[in-house]
């Protein structure tokens, strides 16, 4: 009986038919524009993926990459994740059993692929217009910058969206324990995911719920102890990596500094000028971004937002958003700038593309108010099919641009198959040519990248080369990749600051950006 029953449901269900149809739809352009990307082509996205398959093979989450020296490391092989949370990893890992780096790709794929019809939900819900769940589906399904990154490799973007969103919608349900354990498991995605327990344990308190406030800390914990514990046993801390460090950094590159102290007294001897200097550009950085990959959509978004200000569910979204603007600004400024506010940010994608409609009925509402002949539904439908229409083109041009540039400055069969690192093979090609063993370090700017194209170690390159040779003595490196410009600012330096014992062995030519510089004795 149940089949029939499960028909008659799915026949009288018109919205479940929508989502369903936006899901799939969502599922085929993610593997669509997935599909052309061949291997993990950007640093984080090496990173984890280097992890999930040395989980497969039974090594545990084990690092053969230095990649910053918060934590001072002591050498190679480390464990990983000491400083990046580990749920990528786990879901890379999985898809690398169902099908290697193409089962990577569906599960990124399929989980990003449900932030598509939940837009849709959010605006249905919000609204009760169908068209405008359309709308919202599609603009999140084409999220400008965003649209390459949801499916095309390992990384955050995807999981983290969904698993706050779940932790917003559980809350406002009065469910607080899977609140909690959304919180728990963002924290596990991203670390600012912690974020979300305190919004959740906040808007408990305003209310008077001290039992819902528990409940919200209770899950986190409940998901994050044993992450805690495995840290413990490892590096003898719950919360290893010198991340906080990142707190007191006066410039990014102070991540790439051996020896470097970050301390509050450093930082404060820095001066109010320079202080608040860095904060005011954070400060307007972060808001560009946060208002989404749309910005000539985001005074839309705003006003729709307005215009649905009595929901719970919006104004839980809003806190997130303004309490990730408050930390990434004031607290983690200089890695705001490099990556954490772009990433952090794809979760407020959906409740914006749930608002723009609104947005738009409310400037044409506005209108017809002082033209009486405005025809405000007509005109609604009229722009808001054309700027949707216009995010389409416009994310699959930002989709061409990001990922050609990603992978290679020439669109070739060569170029797509080997994403971009055939300058670390032709490196690779000549150490072993030379004998060099693979287990020994090679000093590189991307240490993630280069050990995937090669299974060579790395140990990231210190942006001041004054610091190169002392990084090479602490962990044993003969030989240093320079790539682009880098390469003439070491010939420069070799020629002002006599570090002589360097010889260019390789230099780089054709496809190869790269050049090789070996101490005397070196291989």
């Amino acid at each position: 009986m149940w089949p029939r029953r499960l028909l008659a449901w799915w026949r009288g269900c018109p919205q479940a038919r929508l989502y369903a149809g936006l899901y799939v739809l969502a599922l085929v352009v993610r593997l669509a524009l997935a599909w052309p990307v061949a291997g993990p082509s950007y640093f984080d996205a090496a990173y984890y993926q280097n992890a999930a398959e040395s989980l497969i093979a039974r090594h545990g989450l084990t690092d053969q990459v230095i990649w910053n020296y918060l934590d001072d490391p002591a050498g190679l092989p480390r464990p990983s994740h000491l400083y990046w949370p580990p749920f990528n990893t786990w879901l890379a890992a999985l898809g690398l059993l169902v099908n290697g780096w193409r089962g990577v790709q569906a599960v990124f794929s399929a989980l990003s692929a449900l932030l598509v019809p939940l837009a849709a939900y959010l605006a249905w819900s919000l609204w009760g217009r169908r068209d405008y769940a359309i709308a919202a589906g599609l603009l999140t399904l084409f999220s400008g910058h965003y649209a390459g990154y949801w499916g095309s490799a390992p990384d955050s973007f995807g999981p983290f969206a969904l698993i706050i969103a779940g932790a917003i919608l559980a809350a406002v349900q009065g469910w607080w324990l899977p609140a909690g354990l959304c919180a728990g498991l963002a924290a596990l995605a991203r670390a600012d995911g912690l974020l979300i327990a305190l919004v959740l344990g906040a808007a408990a308190l305003w209310r008077w719920n001290w039992r819902g406030a528990v409940a919200v800390s209770i899950g986190c914990l409940l998901t994050l102890a044993p992450w805690w514990a495995r840290n413990w046993l490892v590096a003898g801390t719950p919360f290893p990596g010198g991340g906080l460090k990142t707190l007191w950094l006066r410039d990014y590159e102070e991540l790439f500094y051996l020896g470097q102290e970050l301390t509050v007294s450093r930082y404060q001897a820095w001066g109010i000028g320079p202080l608040l200097a860095s904060k005011l550009r954070a400060a307007w950085y972060n808001l560009y971004v946060m208002l989404g990959p749309w910005p000539y959509l985001a005074p839309l978004a705003v006003l729709g937002g307005w215009q649905g200000w009595h929901d719970r569910r919006l104004r839980l979204g809003l806190a997130y958003g303004l309490a990730l603007w408050l930390a990434l600004t004031l607290g983690f400024t200089f890695p705001a700038q490099h990556g954490s506010t772009f990433h952090s940010a794809s979760a407020l994608v959906i409740w914006q593309a749930a608002c723009i409609p609104a947005g738009v009925a409310a400037v044409m509402c506005w209108l017809a108010q002082r033209w009486p002949r405005w025809d405000a539904a007509r005109f609604t439908r009229f722009f808001l099919v054309r700027l949707t229409a216009l995010a389409v083109v416009i994310s699959l041009i930002q989709y061409g641009l990001i990922w050609l540039r990603v992978i290679g400055p020439e669109l070739t069969a060569q170029g797509w198959v080997n994403h971009g690192l055939d300058h670390y093979a032709a490196v690779d090609r000549w150490l072993d040519a030379a004998g060099a063993p693979s287990t020994e370090p090679v000093l590189v700017r991307d240490p993630p990248s280069f050990y995937h194209a090669t299974g060579r170690r790395g140990v990231v390159l210190p942006r001041d080369l004054a610091f190169l040779t002392s990084t090479a003595d602490r962990y044993g490196v003969r030989c240093v990749i320079l790539e682009d410009a880098g390469i003439e600012r070491l010939r420069r330096a070799q020629a002002e600051e006599g570090l002589t014992e360097w010889q260019e062995v390789m230099t780089a030519s054709g496809r190869s950006s790269a050049a090789l510089f070996c101490r005397e004795g070196a291989p």
